[in-house]
């Protein structure tokens, strides 16, 4: 029998992660266990507990329930919907089913600051993250301001104002963030 190679295994291990089904586990299960609240998003930072805001569990629920296309969620300020509806799903799909992903802000500007202010700091603050995706501060092509890559997808993030930052991106999970703040033109297209 012919001794097999260092990187036949090293190949053939990767398959069998890249071909697993992802487990059966919710984006609010995921966060439950997983998700770490950063220091520079609120006052009491530590892990992510659901029992805070308990309706924001079936909105992650919804999200990850493969029967569901579309999730509108309609809220007051601060009551949620960003971790519920945005920073969750990306932790949970980088972690457990990674793919191409597209985050909306109103303008670039705004997708900038997110990028820096909320996903920098999850990634950092969440130990399954972690190692996923380069250090911001990294000179890592694979870590830019509006473009992350983690294995097996990447997330972009782009501005409603700017129909070059939405163009030909291929992506299978697409995340709207204050859509009320886009210009009024793009909100009455994404709403049909």
């Amino acid at each position: 029998m012919t001794p097999v190679s260092e990187n036949t295994k090293t190949l053939s291990l990767r398959l069998i992660a890249v071909l697993r089904p992802p487990p059966k586990i919710t984006i609010s299960e995921w966060a439950e266990k997983e998700r770490v609240i950063s220091s520079e998003e609120t006052s009491s930072p530590g892990p992510w507990f659901s029992d805070r805001a308990p309706y924001t569990v079936g909105i992650m629920d919804a999200i990850s329930d493969m029967k569901v296309e579309k999730v509108v969620i309609v809220t007051g300020a601060q009551m949620g919907k960003t971790n519920a509806g945005i920073m969750n799903p990306i932790g949970y799909y980088i972690t457990h089913d990674p793919c191409p992903i597209m985050v909306v802000q109103p303008t670039i500007t705004m997708g900038k600051t997110f990028s820096g202010k909320r996903l920098a700091p999850m990634i950092r603050d969440t130990p399954c993250l972690r190692g996923k995706i380069a250090a911001e501060k990294s000179r890592s092509p694979d870590n830019k301001i509006l473009e992350k890559n983690f294995p097996g997808g990447y997330i972009v993030i782009a501005g409603a104002n700017s129909a070059p930052s939405l163009k030909s991106r291929p992506v299978r999970i697409l995340l709207f963030d204050e859509v009320d703040e886009a210009p009024i033109t793009w909100q009455v297209k994404v709403t049909l």
